[in-house]
């Protein structure tokens, strides 16, 4: 006989079946999910050594694929890479290709994340700013190649990002129309902003031959084609600018010219799975 007050048994618990079932459902949905990898720690890059690479939020799924393969091309590269995402739009939905594509491993990358975008973000009060700006700070502090993902819309943003980086990932999925917005942002950089590298990204080759011809017959520069598949060239790397010496995102962020109301969600941290 039970004291009162006294838990019962697990097994006369009515519930306990039901209980077991979802957690037997739970660990064999985990176990068939694709294995994910932490990036390993490591010393921190020496400033000078610091690379950064901008991706515009264009195109099919806003660049998020091409966030993706360029943090896989860094990796195989060598280096320790770092995502800040300014883009607060959600992603596209998952496509049937993607949907019955066989799970392959991850890597856990660093992911600092604006939800409410530049500039509602620059609109916060200094202390809050500066907050977010310091944190921010020692997010790009422990990479060598920081990949920042900003939304077409926020030209201003993305033309002084890619100034301060000297380096531009343009993804074209999406058809001609991407092909062509890509093509506009790229003559209004190479007009102003000349020596700034333009890297073209697309997973349909006819895409990419159709942007290199018309940078190249339009606009006299090359674009600089990264090989996602293969671990070789740094060429593209190398031909980036060392970060301003107070840091790329503060840089990025020391204009307060536009001041928008303020949102509640100001950074997230995480990871991305490339």
């Amino acid at each position: 006989m039970s004291r009162p007050g006294e838990e019962a048994e697990a097994g006369d618990h009515p519930l306990a079946g039901v209980l077991d079932r979802l957690m037997s459902r739970e660990r064999g949905a985990r176990s068939s999910a694709p294995a994910v990898s932490p990036l390993p720690a490591g010393p921190r890059a020496e400033p000078g050594a610091r690379r950064m690479l901008v991706v515009a939020g264009a195109g099919q799924n806003s660049g998020r694929d091409a966030l993706a393969a360029i943090a896989r091309w860094g990796l195989s590269a060598g280096r320790r890479i770092a995502i800040v995402d300014f883009d607060p739009a959600p992603p596209s939905a998952t496509t049937d290709r993607d949907a019955g594509a066989v799970p392959e491993a991850r890597t856990a990358i660093p992911l600092a994340s604006i939800p409410c975008g530049l500039g509602a973000l620059r609109g916060e009060d200094p202390a809050t700013v500066s907050a977010v700006v310091e944190r921010l700070r020692r997010h790009e502090a422990a990479c060598d190649l920081l990949l920042v993902r900003i939304p077409f819309c926020e030209r201003q943003a993305l033309t002084k990002a890619a100034f301060l980086a000297r380096g531009l990932v343009v993804p074209l999925d999406g058809g001609d129309c991407a092909v062509h917005a890509a093509f506009r942002l790229s003559r209004d950089l190479a007009e102003s902003l000349p020596g700034i590298s333009l890297v073209p990204f697309a997973s349909d080759g006819a895409a990419l031959d159709l942007y290199s011809t018309m940078v190249r017959d339009f606009l006299g520069v090359p674009a600089d084609l990264i090989d996602t598949g293969a671990t070789g060239s740094n060429e593209v790397l190398d031909s980036l600018a060392a970060p301003p010496a107070e840091g790329f995102l503060a840089a990025l962020l020391a204009d307060d010219a536009h001041r928008a109301p303020p949102c509640p969600r100001l950074l997230e941290l995480g990871t991305l799975e490339v």
